[in-house]
């Protein structure tokens, strides 16, 4: 009697880890309409027939590369150091989380590639790893405490801010610069980091005494304007609206 061959668990769990590792790479080289078992084998160096028994779907393939840290940064990545952050008005925790998020999308060439073929090819592979990053964001901001101002919409905001970070992964994974930015270049980088920081800040800073500069926590009221003698009835300066015989 022929005795079957038992493989090891490790190797097995070596050869999926294989597998998803060679997602990253075989998108970023023929996106998501050229994405198929036999190319995600080719990258692993392993037969097509294994990355079919290990996953059902493509889908599932692409869902389980989603969740790993060589495509999206896991949420501790993009908080920095917590105790640090539980320390800040919530204007600096949301500029600091959003500042380590370039940098995250910064050291992951692969996913830069990926995401400028999401840009032109969506389907349900890309839908996969969508969802990993909406879910990603949403726990990100359950650790953002304090309140923000009541006349700033902040979900308008939060979706401008990254919206704008999706387009510069986009645009790094495809040009060397834009608008006059080099995505080549340290400074590059930095410049970018340093504008988003301002820019958070500066749209929900207000009531973050600390948030503008670093200067002391002061409220002043507003001064009274001061008194002034009735003036001539003359026309207003400001006031364009055509006159007659102008």
């Amino acid at each position: 009697m022929q005795r079957r061959k038992i493989i090891p668990l490790t190797d097995r769990a070596d050869t999926r880890r294989r597998i998803v590792r060679a997602v990253g790479p075989t998108l970023a080289r023929h996106g998501f309409e050229g994405f198929s078992a036999e190319r995600v084998a080719e990258q692993a160096g392993l037969r097509s027939g294994l990355v079919r028994r290990h996953f059902d779907t493509l889908r599932d393939l692409v869902a389980e590369y989603g969740e790993t840290p060589d495509f999206w940064p896991p949420v501790e990545e993009l908080l920095g150091n917590t105790e640090t952050l539980a320390t800040l008005p919530p204007a600096r925790q949301m500029a600091e989380c959003f500042r380590n998020y370039l940098e995250a999308i910064r050291k992951r060439p692969t996913t830069q590639a990926i995401m400028t073929w999401e840009a032109r090819e969506r389907n349900h592979l890309s839908q996969a790893l969508e969802m990993v990053r909406e879910r990603t964001s949403l726990e990100l901001f359950e650790h953002i405490k304090g309140e923000f101002p009541e006349d700033v919409d902040l979900s308008a905001v939060v979706m401008l801010l990254g919206g704008a970070l999706h387009f510069i992964a986009m645009r790094a994974g495809s040009s060397s610069s834009f608008g006059g930015v080099d995505f080549h270049s340290e400074q590059g980088w930095q410049r970018m980091k340093d504008t988003l920081y301002e820019l958070v800040i500066r749209t929900l800073g207000t009531g973050c005494p600390k948030a503008r500069g670093d200067s002391a926590a002061t409220t002043t009221a507003p001064a009274e304007p001061a008194a002034t003698p009735d003036a001539p009835d003359t026309p207003d300066a400001t006031d364009n609206r055509p006159r007659q015989g102008s």
